[in-house]
């Protein structure tokens, strides 16, 4: 959504994705274990269960 000032004529972006409540959990871990299950595929390394978010 596009925004625009009617005294200085800048534009303002604004995002129009839905906002989700923090559900108060780490999901760093989980975003580094997809990084590395493409090189555990490659190397063909026996299956790890996906990790879980750890609650804070």
């Amino acid at each position: 959504m596009i925004i625009k000032d009617p005294i200085t004529h800048e534009s303002l972006v604004r995002d129009n994705r839905p906002i989700f409540p923090d559900d108060g959990c780490d999901y760093s871990q989980c975003h580094i274990d997809r990084l590395h299950a493409a090189a555990r595929a490659r190397t063909k390394a026996p299956y790890q269960p996906e990790l879980k978010p750890q609650k804070r």
